[in-house]
């Protein structure tokens, strides 16, 4: 029976192109109040997407195309199923802290994806188990800043260490660490790999054999991957635990099953077979168990033919700014009309463009030198205006302080005094008209009390001077508070500024 199965399908061609696609997973909007209506979701993506373009063109300064979903769709339940191609928009997509929480009164919600596409995976091999992931998700984030997901490979836990999986959504930062190849943990240097993309089995959601889908099975009723029986029929969520291809202790569908471990190893072999028809991104991660003995490169299949190489080493040099692919290319050689003189001849023009660029390229150099000699020099008058006005802004603030100091201590000692001034006029008002009083003489009692009259007034003169004072006392701290406030908030700016 496994034989009959894998001869039949491993040969169909989507059984081979299911297994080196690598088709990123939808993202799941979730929509409140539900969405029924097509021009409504359409004029909602298109909101959504006015609301996001800004930091996304922010983080991705090198992506020009528009932004965009390849196709999406309302599910059931009224929320948006989208699908894209676009890795920088996957990932983006993938943190929540990026989607608007309303838009067009509908409230939206990401139900985000728990990994990130193997593009952007790092394995971290052979850890001791004596550090902890909690111990790995500390030290990393100090080094980096934009880890997604950090979690064991469970495939790779052994007695003493096992392999971490990291997703990181910078692209800068995962070149730096595939870069330096190494990473400090706790004091011991791990080493950090490529993640590869594993092979993908294609498995009938009917039947439960690989290489085939559901539309293209022959079997008569959807069959229940843990006991085999026809799923119509009873329950199947507790059912006894029995594979139906080989009668093991296992679903049918695991890789435990002889039948889908052989249909994996003859599917490895009919793509090493074809591997020149592989597109060059595409590096597949191949089992310890199915790895040719003796060839080096035996854990990834990829396009290894001589024009795939060459052509991959064309991308990879001109990366590196290789100088010799800005020669102008000779066209191709007819022989009965084109002389050794006339390639020669071309080959020469374009070494003389390639020095004129060299030197067009080193007077801007120059420019550039100049400029950034100037920009240093403004940068460093701005710093010294900055360190001046600095400077003025702490002596006027010490400047305002002496002087309400000042004027308080002024409004004190005008305070105490005043009170002892009144106290000695009234007591001599009291010695007058009590003198009017024992007088006999006309005159002189006339005088005592004009005197006594004129004490009077003084005294209620100095009084509302005194309740003056306090008054424009009051007035005086009041303003000096409220200047002290704005010549502290703008210090505050300044230093804000510096910094």
């Amino acid at each position: 029976m496994i034989d009959t199965i894998i001869n039949s399908y491993i040969s169909t061609e989507n059984t081979a192109t299911h297994a080196i696609e690598q088709h990123l997973p939808p993202i799941n909007i979730k929509c409140e109040p539900k969405l029924n209506d097509q021009k409504h979701a359409t004029t909602l993506i298109k909101e959504f997407f006015s609301r996001i373009e800004k930091e996304f063109r922010k983080l991705n300064t090198k992506y020009a195309k528009p932004l965009g979903f390849d196709y999406w769709f309302i599910d059931r339940d009224g929320n948006l199923q989208c699908f894209t191609h676009e890795i920088e928009l996957f990932v983006f997509l993938c943190g929540s802290q990026n989607y608007p929480d309303k838009i067009l009164d509908t409230k939206i919600t990401a139900n985000t994806p728990k990994r990130l596409p193997p593009q952007c995976s790092i394995i971290l091999k052979y850890i001791p188990k004596d550090i902890s992931v909690e111990d790995i998700k500390n030290e990393i984030s100090i080094k980096y800043q934009t880890t997604f997901n950090i979690e064991e490979m469970r495939g790779s836990i052994g007695r003493t260490s096992r392999h971490v999986r990291i997703d990181l959504t910078s692209q800068c930062e995962y070149t730096k660490m595939m870069n330096s190849g190494v990473i400090a943990i706790g004091g011991q240097l791990i080493e950090a790999v490529e993640f590869l993309a594993p092979l993908r089995i294609l498995i009938c959601s009917r039947c439960n054999a690989p290489g085939h889908i559901k539309k293209d099975c022959k079997g008569e009723h959807d069959v229940c991957r843990r006991c085999g029986g026809n799923k119509i029929q009873g329950e199947h969520r507790e059912c006894t635990i029995k594979c139906h291809h080989c009668n093991g202790n296992h679903e049918s569908t695991s890789f435990e099953c002889p039948l889908i471990t052989e249909f994996r190893k003859e599917l490895i072999n009919k793509l090493k077979s074809k591997a020149h028809t592989l597109p060059l991104k595409v590096q597949l991660f191949i089992p310890t168990e199915f790895r040719t003995q003796g060839d080096k490169n035996n854990r990834i299949l990829i396009n290894n033919t001589k024009n795939a190489c060459l052509q991959r080493q064309s991308q990879t040099t001109l990366l590196n700014g290789n100088l010799n692919l800005h020669e102008w290319p000779c066209l191709p050689r007819n022989a009965n009309s084109q002389t050794h003189t006339t390639a020669n001849s071309s080959s020469l023009n374009g070494n003389n463009i390639w020095n004129e660029m060299i030197k067009t390229q080193n007077e801007f150099n120059i420019l550039k030198a100049k400029f950034d000699e100037q920009e240093i020099n403004m940068m460093k008058r701005y710093n010294e205006q900055k360190i001046k006005l600095g400077s003025i802004l702490s002596l006027m603030s010490v400047q305002m302080q002496q002087q309400n100091e000042t004027i308080k201590s002024a409004c004190s000692t005008l305070n105490e005094f005043i009170p002892i001034v009144t106290t000695s006029l009234e007591i001599s008002q009291q010695i007058l008209c009590k003198s009017a009083y024992n007088s006999s003489d006309n005159f002189e009692k006339l005088s005592f009390e004009t005197v006594a009259q004129q004490l009077q007034t003084s005294k209620n003169f100095l009084n509302e001077k005194k309740l003056l004072i306090s008054n424009k006392n009051a007035q005086l701290f009041d303003n000096f508070e409220q200047n002290k406030k704005l010549l502290q908030h703008g210090i505050e700016l300044y230093i804000t500024n510096d910094e």
